[in-house]
């Protein structure tokens, strides 16, 4: 069925296979069985949705026995992204799968926009700070010198100094956010 919809296939005769092959193949969606002759497939889904490096593949799981509400609830809360029971028809499988694939392809968008604000904010927060630090030296170094300077521009110290101190710990805010995001 899923040869004919335009998928291409990996097969695994058992859950470690599975996980194996999830590692290393790294596939956009794994149709997984509750029933398997090692692991049953809720315990391969929460070994393959706990580790970094498959957390992200989407997981139909399936089952062909007689299942009950709380087979449903026990597969979707151990990470599958949606649940199927037998006897399901081609054409629900298929549209199943896409779906999955579709919401699988938005996250990696999500994913992939959400790196690139944090790049862009870590470069902003930097270029921001480089000229914050000369201007804030400047200032200090003017006050010491306050018996040199006459009335109007002391004012105008006072002026540029206002805002200064504001924007560099606004800047020192987004560099800290922009490490946090980045786990340093």
């Amino acid at each position: 069925i899923l040869t004919k919809a335009g998928f291409t296939i990996i097969e695994a005769s058992n859950g470690g296979d599975a996980i194996t092959m999830a590692n290393n193949e790294q596939p956009n969606l794994i149709l997984l069985d509750t029933r398997l002759p090692d692991i049953n497939g809720f315990e391969v889904c929460r070994r393959l949705k706990s580790a970094p490096s498959t957390a992200s593949i989407a997981i139909l799981q399936t089952s062909a026995s007689f299942i009950t509400l709380l087979d449903k609830i026990n597969g979707i809360e151990c990470g599958a992204d949606n649940y199927l029971f037998e006897p399901i028809e081609p054409e629900e499988l298929v549209v199943n799968i896409k779906a999955l694939l579709r919401l699988s392809l938005a996250e990696q968008d999500v994913r992939e926009i959400d790196r690139r604000k944090d790049i862009f904010l870590a470069t902003l927060a930097h270029e921001l700070r480089n000229p914050l630090g000369p201007i804030r030296n400047s200032i200090k170094l003017l006050r010491t010198l306050n018996t040199s300077l006459n009335t109007k521009e002391f004012a105008l110290l006072a002026i540029l100094s206002r805002p200064t101190a504001p924007l560099v710990k606004l800047v020192d805010d987004l560099l800290d956010v922009s490490r946090i995001s980045q786990g340093k």
